[in-house]
């Protein structure tokens, strides 16, 4: 079987998330695949998937690395150029990521797989139009496809059902409950909500859901794409800005978030319940459950502040699983 075609296999196999039928012996294959699973269990589901695709394909190898996100976004338009890189490797999503790659003529095209493995139906269209992009790399949304998505993720809130049990508090059903709440949680000497900004991505994450709630999907999404019209300078956008500056005068989020990392400085205060709640991402489920246990800690929606039914927070699918143009 030619490399390309393990290549395009490998990511359908992402994409699936389910064993192979095994495959005839053939030549050995080394698949480069560079990943930003770096957490334990994070690590322990994508070893277990390669050894499934490896067993599945008995000559082909999987020479897996692992970064975090930062890192891998900084080496990877140099590895992409180099002969010697990863043949499959994750992308970030946006203009200044995977838009840099195309431009740069890096990845391969994956539309013709998309159409012979009906990936179309599989993933909802508007999953499928953040890992799309035009050719020139200046909007995602529409053009090509680059990347292939193997999770979903979502900006909530983690919080300690044992604080909230000795503060009589409950799972807020509407944003003036959850900003109730902030003032009687701080009195109690618990930090409100853990905030660590030191790595500067979780602000964009932290303001980013406090955003969505005082906004509709039509409007995030005409930001997203950079549709005509689209501009920060709607009520919403105003009305959370203030929302979280006044937040922050008030002690609402954790003294000294400006020097604050997340992985380690964050995720202690919030483990060592120094706080109620931490605003934070699907992905650090692992860490915590390890941390604390499956059943002391819930994960609920930021509430809409506009009246919506339905909660609205930041969020989507994971990097794309892209292939080198030259692989």
């Amino acid at each position: 079987m030619k490399k390309k075609q393990l290549l395009m296999l490998f990511v359908v196999f992402a994409l699936l998330a389910i064993p192979l039928l095994p495959a005839a012996a053939q030549d050995q294959v080394t698949l480069v695949v560079w990943d930003n699973y770096v957490r334990d269990a994070e690590q322990a589901m994508i070893e277990t998937l390669h050894a499934q695709f490896e067993a599945a394909h008995p000559g082909v190898t999987i020479q897996r690395e692992s970064y975090e996100t930062g890192d891998l976004t900084t080496l990877l338009p140099r590895a992409l150029s180099d002969a010697g890189g990863p043949d499959v490797a994750m992308i970030n999503q946006g203009v200044a990521n995977m838009g840099a790659l195309v431009a740069a003529n890096l990845l391969l095209p994956l539309n013709d797989y998309a159409d012979q493995y009906d990936w179309w139906s599989r993933y909802g269209l508007g999953l499928h139009a953040r890992n799309s992009v035009v050719a020139d790399g200046s909007r995602i949304g529409s053009g090509d496809l680059y990347g292939v998505s193997n999770i979903a993720e979502v900006v909530a809130i983690f919080y300690h059902k044992d604080v909230f049990e000795e503060l009589g508090l409950s799972v807020p059903s509407t944003f003036d409950e959850f900003e109730a709440m902030l003032p009687a949680i701080n009195e109690a000497g618990y930090t409100p909500i853990t905030f660590g900004n030191l790595d500067a991505w979780p602000g964009i994450h932290t303001y980013g859901a406090v955003l969505h709630s005082y906004s509709t999907p039509q409007q995030i999404d005409d930001l997203i794409f950079g549709n005509e019209g689209a501009t920060f300078d709607f009520e919403g956008a105003h009305l959370s800005a203030a929302k979280f500056k006044e937040w922050i005068d008030a002690g609402y989020f954790s003294n000294g978030f400006e020097g604050m990392d997340n992985d380690v400085a964050a995720f202690g205060e919030f483990a060592n319940k120094e706080s109620a709640m931490w605003l934070a991402g699907s992905w650090n489920s692992g860490p915590i459950i390890d941390a604390l246990g499956e059943e002391a800690v819930g994960f609920f929606l930021l509430p809409s502040a506009i009246g919506a039914e339905t909660p609205y927070t930041i969020g989507g699918i994971g990097l794309g699983y892209g292939i080198r143009a030259t692989s």
